[in-house]
Protein backbone atom coordinates (compact mmCIF):
# COMPACT_ATOMS: atom_id res chain seq x y z
CA UNK A 1 0.00 0.00 0.00
CA UNK A 2 1.07 3.34 -0.88
CA UNK A 3 0.87 6.14 1.63
CA UNK A 4 -0.03 9.51 0.26
CA UNK A 5 1.15 12.56 1.95
CA UNK A 6 -1.42 15.24 2.76
CA UNK A 7 1.20 17.97 2.92
CA UNK A 8 1.01 20.17 -0.12
CA UNK A 9 3.95 20.20 -2.35
CA UNK A 10 4.44 23.92 -1.90
CA UNK A 11 6.15 24.66 1.35
CA UNK A 12 4.43 27.49 3.20
CA UNK A 13 6.73 30.17 4.57
CA UNK A 14 5.84 32.84 7.06
CA UNK A 15 6.26 36.42 5.80
CA UNK A 16 7.39 38.23 8.95
CA UNK A 17 10.35 40.35 10.05
CA UNK A 18 13.32 38.66 11.57
CA UNK A 19 14.61 39.76 14.94
CA UNK A 20 17.65 41.37 13.36
CA UNK A 21 15.51 43.48 11.03
CA UNK A 22 13.38 44.71 13.94
CA UNK A 23 16.49 45.62 15.95
CA UNK A 24 17.88 47.64 13.02
CA UNK A 25 14.60 49.60 12.73
CA UNK A 26 14.58 50.32 16.48
CA UNK A 27 18.22 51.51 16.35
CA UNK A 28 17.47 53.83 13.40
CA UNK A 29 14.46 55.33 15.22
CA UNK A 30 16.55 55.84 18.37
CA UNK A 31 19.30 57.59 16.39
CA UNK A 32 16.84 59.95 14.68
CA UNK A 33 15.20 60.71 18.03
CA UNK A 34 18.59 61.34 19.65
CA UNK A 35 19.73 63.70 16.90
CA UNK A 36 16.48 65.64 17.03
CA UNK A 37 16.73 66.11 20.81
CA UNK A 38 20.35 67.21 20.64
CA UNK A 39 19.35 70.14 18.38
CA UNK A 40 17.17 71.59 21.13
CA UNK A 41 18.67 73.59 23.98
CA UNK A 42 17.14 72.27 27.16
CA UNK A 43 19.37 74.21 29.52
CA UNK A 44 17.51 76.36 31.99
CA UNK A 45 18.91 79.86 31.95
CA UNK A 46 18.07 82.06 34.89
CA UNK A 47 16.22 85.27 34.15
CA UNK A 48 18.44 88.30 34.05
CA UNK A 49 18.22 90.31 37.23
CA UNK A 50 16.75 93.76 36.69
CA UNK A 51 19.20 96.50 37.62
CA UNK A 52 19.76 100.17 36.91
CA UNK A 53 21.86 99.12 33.91
CA UNK A 54 19.11 97.17 32.16
CA UNK A 55 15.99 98.94 33.48
CA UNK A 56 15.56 100.96 30.31
CA UNK A 57 15.92 97.80 28.19
CA UNK A 58 13.12 96.28 30.25
CA UNK A 59 10.92 99.29 29.47
CA UNK A 60 11.83 99.18 25.77
CA UNK A 61 10.82 95.52 25.60
CA UNK A 62 7.23 96.40 26.57
CA UNK A 63 4.50 97.10 24.04
CA UNK A 64 2.79 100.34 25.03
CA UNK A 65 0.59 103.07 23.58
CA UNK A 66 1.49 106.06 25.75
CA UNK A 67 4.12 105.24 28.32
CA UNK A 68 5.74 102.51 30.36
CA UNK A 69 7.50 102.99 33.66
CA UNK A 70 9.40 101.30 36.42
CA UNK A 71 8.45 102.72 39.81
CA UNK A 72 10.14 101.64 43.01
CA UNK A 73 8.18 102.38 46.14
CA UNK A 74 9.52 103.49 49.49
CA UNK A 75 9.78 100.77 52.16
CA UNK A 76 8.92 98.06 49.64
CA UNK A 77 10.78 95.04 48.35
CA UNK A 78 9.04 95.38 44.96
CA UNK A 79 9.16 97.72 41.99
CA UNK A 80 6.18 98.06 39.71
CA UNK A 81 6.39 97.62 35.96
CA UNK A 82 3.58 99.78 34.65
CA UNK A 83 2.38 99.85 31.05
CA UNK A 84 -0.19 102.48 30.05
CA UNK A 85 -1.17 103.06 33.70
CA UNK A 86 -1.65 99.33 34.46
CA UNK A 87 0.65 97.39 36.75
CA UNK A 88 1.64 94.35 34.73
CA UNK A 89 4.39 92.96 36.91
CA UNK A 90 5.98 93.32 40.32
CA UNK A 91 9.71 92.75 40.31
CA UNK A 92 12.24 92.66 43.15
CA UNK A 93 13.36 96.14 44.09
CA UNK A 94 16.51 97.55 42.56
CA UNK A 95 17.53 99.17 45.81
CA UNK A 96 18.33 98.36 49.39
CA UNK A 97 15.38 99.48 51.49
CA UNK A 98 17.74 101.13 53.99
CA UNK A 99 19.64 103.01 51.28
CA UNK A 100 17.32 104.60 48.71
CA UNK A 101 18.78 106.19 45.58
CA UNK A 102 19.18 109.90 45.18
CA UNK A 103 18.00 111.40 41.89
CA UNK A 104 19.06 114.74 40.44
CA UNK A 105 17.87 116.75 37.48
CA UNK A 106 20.10 117.85 34.63
CA UNK A 107 21.08 121.29 35.86
CA UNK A 108 24.18 123.08 37.08
CA UNK A 109 23.20 122.81 40.74
CA UNK A 110 21.92 119.19 40.61
CA UNK A 111 18.56 119.75 42.22
CA UNK A 112 17.01 116.74 43.91
CA UNK A 113 14.15 115.18 41.99
CA UNK A 114 11.10 114.26 43.99
CA UNK A 115 8.81 111.78 42.33
CA UNK A 116 5.03 111.91 42.52
CA UNK A 117 3.47 109.41 44.92
CA UNK A 118 2.03 106.29 43.33
CA UNK A 119 -1.74 106.14 43.77
CA UNK A 120 -2.53 102.55 44.76
CA UNK A 121 -6.26 103.15 44.99
CA UNK A 122 -8.64 106.02 45.83
CA UNK A 123 -7.53 106.21 49.43
CA UNK A 124 -3.96 104.94 49.48
CA UNK A 125 -0.75 106.18 47.91
CA UNK A 126 2.92 105.35 48.42
CA UNK A 127 6.01 107.50 48.05
CA UNK A 128 8.12 106.67 44.98
CA UNK A 129 11.91 106.56 45.41
CA UNK A 130 12.70 105.88 41.75
CA UNK A 131 10.70 106.40 38.58
CA UNK A 132 12.07 105.65 35.13
CA UNK A 133 9.35 106.45 32.61
CA UNK A 134 9.62 105.93 28.89
CA UNK A 135 7.26 107.55 26.39
CA UNK A 136 7.09 107.02 22.63
CA UNK A 137 9.51 109.96 22.22
CA UNK A 138 12.05 108.77 24.80
CA UNK A 139 12.68 109.25 28.49
CA UNK A 140 10.10 111.38 30.25
CA UNK A 141 12.72 112.81 32.57
CA UNK A 142 16.47 112.68 32.10
CA UNK A 143 18.20 112.31 35.42
CA UNK A 144 21.29 111.47 37.37
CA UNK A 145 20.93 108.72 39.97
CA UNK A 146 23.37 108.25 42.82
CA UNK A 147 23.25 104.80 44.38
CA UNK A 148 25.64 102.28 45.89
CA UNK A 149 28.74 104.47 45.45
CA UNK A 150 28.06 104.88 41.72
CA UNK A 151 26.43 107.60 39.67
CA UNK A 152 24.21 106.67 36.72
CA UNK A 153 23.38 109.20 34.01
CA UNK A 154 20.06 108.47 32.31
CA UNK A 155 19.26 110.30 29.09
CA UNK A 156 17.29 109.66 25.93
CA UNK A 157 20.35 108.98 23.79
CA UNK A 158 21.65 105.91 25.56
CA UNK A 159 19.88 102.63 26.20
CA UNK A 160 22.31 101.84 29.01
CA UNK A 161 23.04 104.61 31.52
CA UNK A 162 26.52 106.09 31.68
CA UNK A 163 28.30 105.27 34.95
CA UNK A 164 30.72 107.72 36.53
CA UNK A 165 32.58 107.47 39.82
CA UNK A 166 30.92 110.25 41.76
CA UNK A 167 28.67 113.26 41.35
CA UNK A 168 31.63 115.57 40.69
CA UNK A 169 32.56 113.43 37.65
CA UNK A 170 29.24 114.24 35.98
CA UNK A 171 30.42 117.76 35.03
CA UNK A 172 33.58 116.29 33.57
CA UNK A 173 31.55 113.77 31.56
CA UNK A 174 29.30 116.49 30.12
CA UNK A 175 32.30 118.71 29.35
CA UNK A 176 33.92 115.83 27.44
CA UNK A 177 30.75 115.30 25.41
CA UNK A 178 30.49 119.02 24.60
CA UNK A 179 34.14 119.06 23.49
CA UNK A 180 33.59 115.99 21.29
CA UNK A 181 30.64 117.67 19.60
CA UNK A 182 32.62 120.90 19.07
CA UNK A 183 35.52 118.95 17.57
CA UNK A 184 33.14 117.16 15.21
CA UNK A 185 32.29 120.48 13.57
Amino acid sequence: MKIHSTIPKEVTTSKSFSLIELMIVVIIIALVYGFSLSSFNFSITPKAKISLLNARSLLLSQTFSNETSLKCLEDSDKCLLIVDNKVIKKIPTLFDIDEPPRAYGYSNDYEDITFDDYQIDEFDSKPVIFDLTLTKSGLKQEMIVEYDQKVYIFNSLYEIPIIVEDISSVDEHFTNIINEVKEAF
